[in-house]
């Protein structure tokens, strides 16, 4: 296959599915990761797509269309580990927290089985996955239905329930995140959801990887104001960094 048409069919692959892995890339081409990580550079040189340490997005990617939560594991895992690291850090024995079903969230649950006791709060079914071994955990799931492709419960009985309890942490990981329009989604529901979340928590954690800066999603959740700490693995761009010290949100950058 010429490369060139080998490209196209990538951007047709990722204007597909949303979002996909080097790995995924190199087993569909047969090909190295080292050719796979060029084509991608180019891609992303003609505006194409949005490329990352893992793989690549489509440009449209969080706006609406949900993509599964297996291709969002595989997506910016390095990134979403340095960034769990440093979330761990907050998460203290005795305290009520909740944890979201986003994959970086996810990372950061396997981080915290150690952490004890500890009360989870969560609506996320890979969650409670992860921390059903924990005997000093304790798991409050939210009731709801589930969602098959984000493998959380959603429904007015998860943010009713939600709104009875209050959490010392909140971690989250929305789907955008900009100066002007602040936190938002791609589901009307998950941004209903969030925004519950950050009105019986504490202090508010935020686990953003870089790809999401400036990106604005369908479903607004909030203001940066009601973000109490951003956790990222790259410092944002200058106007950005301004942005966040007049809300006071608190801006930590991974250092690996």
């Amino acid at each position: 296959m010429l490369p060139e048409q080998r490209k196209r069919e990538i951007l047709s692959i990722i204007k597909q599915e949303g979002a996909i892995s080097v790995a995924q890339l190199c087993e569909m081409f047969d090909i190295s990761t080292t050719t796979v990580r060029k084509d991608l550079a180019e891609l992303e040189q003609r505006g194409l797509i949005i490329r990352s340490h893992g793989g690549a997005l489509a440009l449209n990617y969080g706006r609406s269309d949900e993509v599964s939560i297996e291709h969002r594991k595989s997506l910016l895992a390095i990134e979403k580990e340095y960034i769990a690291n440093a979330a761990s850090e907050y998460v203290r024995p005795g305290q009520a927290i909740y944890l979201d079903g986003s994959s970086t969230v996810i990372s950061l649950a396997k981080k915290i089985v150690g952490i004890e006791p500890l009360t989870v709060v969560t609506n996320s079914l890979n969650v409670m996955n992860e921390l059903a071994e924990a005997k000093g955990i304790k798991i409050i799931s939210l009731g709801g239905v589930l969602d098959h492709l984000s493998r959380c419960f959603i429904g007015p009985d998860v943010e009713e329930n939600l709104s009875k309890l209050r959490v010392d942490g909140a971690f989250i990981s929305t789907k955008g995140i900009s100066v002007e329009d602040g936190l938002s989604d791609a589901q009307l529901p998950e941004a209903r959801l969030h925004r519950k979340v950050l009105q019986i928590t504490n202090k508010a954690y935020l686990l953003m990887d870089s790809s999401k800066f400036d990106l604005v999603c369908f479903a607004v959740v909030a203001d940066l104001e009601q973000v109490d700490y951003l956790i990222t693995d790259k410092a944002p761009p200058q106007h950005f960094r301004q942005a966040l010290k007049q809300a006071n949100v608190d801006l930590i950058v991974t250092n690996n």
